[in-house]
């Protein structure tokens, strides 16, 4: 704890010897400066807030004094910004009752660069705890991901090694014929040291042992002492942990870097067909326009499901892997986005298959003579609900199953 003291105050030293100057402070005025300390003031006690709400109960040494060093080098700038404040109540005052003030309290006459200096030192103190404020915080959530790694807890361990040691005692302190019956002979007609097992880890009858390092092996392993080889029954060692299978949480990373792929790649097959299908019907003198119409509205349908299904897909995935409707959800949209895209390729492949360059006028369906205006506007409706329905459905379900904090908008 002294070395980790020492070593907050050399980097707090370090910092107000390698900190450059703030030509802001220079080139204020005093109603500025009293300003700026004000501000100071209300960050130094959001800050002490901050330090004093962290559970470091749990926290290395380094981290404890950290928030220790941090909250004592905040409340010594206490008397400074008193006198600061005195400071700005005297500037608000009259110039009669000002000059009654300064009678009164002579330290609020001071020069404005010996008001600068204060403010300097405390700006470098709450410079230093902000930067320190993060460092701290780095360091906590480690040391709490480090924690969440470990298949045992620290308690746990504890609690066990107390235990082992009560029993080593009892064992101490047993009879003579307690101890005999917990050891088991060695064979004599095999040479090497002798293979001491507890009674709790007695061999199996298929002759399958188990090593110190906790390996399974087919044969008994001769050449391995035990950790007393005294004749006494010692403890046996547990066997390390079996590794933790992977997080919920990568393989729902996973899932929805997929989602998003897939949606991506759709999205950008959809509007680059969108845009095909309305140069054709907008530009278009020949050709079947109504099938070209239709193949316009799935892309657009297709683009819109798309786009719907990414917005469902945060940053880190937490939502499709926590709710089951999520990814329900974005696996419809990605289902119509794609049978969509299916569909109109197959209309502009039937468009062009009809295609009868010689004709001057476009046709309005397969044997249509004219344009068919009423199939165009059809086309045009099912683009928009279907639209409608897709935009509305991710809405409702990212509303639904997502937390609305601070920072969202």
């Amino acid at each position: 704890m002294e070395f980790c003291q020492k070593r907050w105050e050399t980097k707090w030293n370090y910092y107000k010897q390698t900190q450059q100057e703030q030509h802001m402070l220079v080139t204020m005025g005093k109603q500025e400066l009293l300003a700026h300390v004000k501000h100071l003031e209300a960050e130094l006690t959001r800050l002490q807030t901050r330090f004093t709400e962290m559970d470091i109960s749990k926290a290395s040494a380094e981290i404890s004094c950290g928030v220790q060093f941090i909250l004592s080098l905040i409340e010594s700038q206490t008397p400074g910004l008193f006198r600061l404040r005195l400071k700005w109540i005297a500037y608000t005052l009259s110039p009669k009752t000002l000059f009654l003030w300064l009678i009164i309290n002579e330290q609020v006459a001071e020069p404005l660069e010996v008001s600068k200096n204060e403010v300097k030192l405390i700006d470098q103190v709450y410079q230093f705890a902000t930067q320190s404020l993060d460092t701290i915080s780095r360091l906590h959530m480690q040391q709490v991901l480090e924690m969440r790694t470990r298949t045992t807890d620290p308690d746990l361990e504890s609690i066990h090694s107390i235990s082992v040691r009560s029993k080593l005692e009892e064992q101490k302190t047993g009879s003579g014929s307690d101890r005999a019956s917990s050891v088991q002979a060695t064979p004599i007609s095999i040479p090497g040291p002798s293979r001491i097992v507890s009674s709790e880890r007695g061999t199996p009858p298929n002759e399958i042992v188990m090593d110190e390092k906790g390996t399974l092996q087919t044969q008994p392993n001769w050449f391995t002492y035990p950790p007393n080889s005294n004749g006494m029954a010692t403890e046996a060692r547990e066997t390390d942990p079996e590794p933790a299978p992977a997080p919920a949480i990568t393989q729902a990373m996973s899932t929805a870097a997929s989602h998003r792929a897939t949606l991506l790649s759709l999205s950008a097959i959809s509007f680059f067909g969108a845009g095909m299908a309305w140069a054709t019907v907008f530009s278009g003198t020949r050709g079947d326009l109504v099938l070209i119409s239709w193949a316009a509205s799935c892309f657009i349908v297709a683009t819109m499901s798309a786009a719907c299904g990414t917005s469902l897909l945060d940053v880190d995935g937490t939502l499709v892997e926590r709710f089951l409707p999520v990814r329900w959800t974005v696996r419809l949209l990605s289902l119509c986005a794609t049978a969509h895209v299916f569909v109109g390729i197959m209309l502009v492949s039937a468009a062009i298959l009809i295609l009868d360059p010689n004709t001057e006028t476009p046709q309005g369906g397969i044997g249509g003579q004219g344009f068919n205006v009423v199939a165009e506007r059809v086309a045009g409706a099912y683009s928009l609900v279907l639209c409608g329905v897709a935009a509305i459905s991710a809405f409702v379900v990212r509303r639904r199953y997502s937390r609305r904090t601070w920072f969202m908008i």
